[in-house]
C-alpha cells in the first residue's frame, strides 16, 4: 500500500519503483490498477510465484545450519564454497 500512496501523492512509477524496491513494470501494473479499480484492485492479488518446497521446519534446520557454519557440517574450510563438499 506504501506505493499506492506514493503513486497518489503524484510520484512518478520510476521513483515508486525505487522508493519501494520493486520494477518500474509492477508499479506500472499497480498504477493501472489503482486507477481503474482503486486500492481494492490492488488488495485482491495473491501470493505471486511457485509455492514453497521447504516447510517452517526444513527452513529452521538449514537457518541453522548456516549459523553453524560450513565446517560443522562436514565441509572441508569455512569458506561457503562448492569445493570441499563433503562425500
Amino acid at each position: 500500500m506504501r506505493a499506492a500512496r506514493l503513486l497518489e501523492k503524484g510520484y512518478s512509477q520510476s521513483e515508486v519503483a525505487r522508493r519501494v524496491g520493486a520494477h518500474r513494470q509492477s508499479v506500472s501494473q499497480w498504477a493501472a490498477e489503482l486507477q481503474e479499480k482503486g486500492r481494492a484492485g490492488l488488495k485482491r492479488a495473491g501470493r505471486a510465484g511457485r509455492k514453497p518446497r521447504l516447510d517452517a521446519v526444513a527452513l529452521r534446520k538449514i537457518e541453522q545450519g548456516l549459523k553453524r557454519g560450513p565446517e560443522a557440517l562436514g565441509y572441508a574450510t569455512s569458506l561457503w564454497t562448492r569445493r570441499g563438499w563433503p562425500t
